[in-house]
């Protein structure tokens, strides 16, 4: 009825069975990403610890959506169906029609954090090419589609499919 697509299961699914399973291979794993560490060794000690896991992923699909030969690109092709930077459409403008202001300065905040890790990543010699909008989209992407794994982040193809409004 709200014209989205999605799953329907044809048998009830009991709980704790499984409908789908995903080969681990496909999944996009932070922990598996640390090499990064080497790319961003001058600027890694600024970037908060709690940061670190998404920027890994947001670096790795930015790296992996420029090639075409990409292991990954099915799903990189559907997550870069369309351009959804909020970024874009959160000025100041937009900002003042907010009449709370906890939402107003978290908003600010947020913003705020991605410029710093940005201008952080810049200073890298690999990524020091790195359009901030580029960044941005990346980063929002990842931030809609993790999922945590412990204390680490993946990115999970056809998960996101079952929770994500991408059409």
């Amino acid at each position: 009825p709200f014209g989205r697509i999605g799953c329907k299961s044809k048998v009830e699914i009991k709980e704790n069975e499984s409908f789908i399973m995903i080969p681990e291979r496909l999944i996009i794993n932070s922990k598996n990403l640390n090499f990064f560490d080497e790319y961003i060794n001058k600027v890694k000690e600024d970037v908060p610890e709690k940061d670190l896991y998404l920027l890994y992923l947001t670096l790795y699909i930015y790296l992996e959506s420029k090639n075409e030969k990409s292991f990954y690109k099915p799903y990189l092709d559907i997550i870069f169906i369309k351009e959804e930077i909020i970024y874009n459409e959160l000025n100041s403008e937009i900002l003042e029609e907010i009449n709370d202001d906890l939402i107003k300065e978290s908003i600010e905040n947020s913003l705020n954090k991605i410029d710093e890790i940005y201008e952080l990543i810049i200073q890298c010699e690999k990524f020091s090419d790195l359009k901030k909008e580029d960044f941005i989209e990346c980063y929002y992407k990842i931030k809609s589609k993790k999922i945590e794994l412990g204390h680490d982040l993946a990115l999970i193809p056809l998960l996101d499919l079952f929770y994500n409004d991408i059409a």
